[in-house]
């Protein structure tokens, strides 16, 4: 799964020399939290989003800093002057665009997300705009798998995947095994806490064909040995 397969390609764009009014209307007549900012050659250079728009003089909520360091400092001071008065896009927009290529991975996609707080990447390719993948998009690729039909496994199937999966889980607890009783998955053994035995559950339901899962685990408590719910918990 690349960005070209999730991407949303019929975008709303502005150029840098239309009005703050514009876009604003823009925004809201379309439900959109941010705006790409596109050259005539169609390659985006800015993006406008609602967070750009926060501090404005006319909402009294931003101020250019008057004392005497500022004069030392003047084109930061000035520059924050047109971001607080500036009544064009080009004037406030955040002139960074962080973007993938349309071949970037579902990983690469969201590992840029999270390293830089971004909710959504613009897609470029060849220099221009291609479209754009949002938190939402993301969001219903995962719907899209986690509703696709799945053949159910029988229970020698499943009992094989939970052994290949334990073998492989360098976080498992080591005394634990499974068994499969129609659809149904028993744990059994030592675990060390609830976050192992919400995992071990979670690692069986993840598998085609798992009606049920019940623990029959024994919790090490240290300093005290072995402690036992007095019933096994199901879900």
């Amino acid at each position: 799964m690349d960005a070209r397969s999730v991407m949303t390609d019929k975008l709303v764009t502005v150029c840098p020399d239309a009005s703050l009014l514009c876009a604003i209307d823009l925004m809201l007549d379309h439900g959109l939290s941010a705006l790409p900012v596109v050259d005539t050659d169609g390659r985006a250079i800015g993006v406008l989003s609602e967070t750009d728009l926060l501090c404005r003089a006319e909402l009294e909520t931003g101020a250019v800093s008057n004392d005497f360091w500022s004069k030392l400092s003047h084109q930061k001071s000035a520059a924050a002057f047109v971001r607080l008065h500036g009544r064009r896009v080009r004037d406030v927009m955040t002139a960074q665009v962080c973007s993938v290529l349309p071949e970037a991975t579902m990983a690469e996609i969201v590992g840029l997300m999270r390293e830089h707080d971004m909710r959504r990447l613009y897609v470029v390719e060849n220099g221009n705009l291609a479209g754009v993948v949002s938190e939402r998009d993301v969001m219903k690729a995962l719907r899209d798998i986690l509703g696709k039909p799945e053949v159910a496994l029988s229970d020698e199937a499943i009992l094989a995947q939970l052994r290949g999966q334990l073998s492989e889980a360098r976080w498992a607890p080591q005394d634990v095994h499974a068994e499969v009783q129609d659809g149904a998955v028993i744990w059994h053994g030592v675990a060390r806490d609830e976050e192992d035995i919400a995992a071990l559950k979670a690692m069986a339901q993840n598998i085609p064909g798992v009606k049920s899962v019940k623990d029959n685990l024994f919790l090490l408590s240290p300093g005290t040995g072995y402690a036992r719910p007095e019933t096994g918990t199901s879900e």
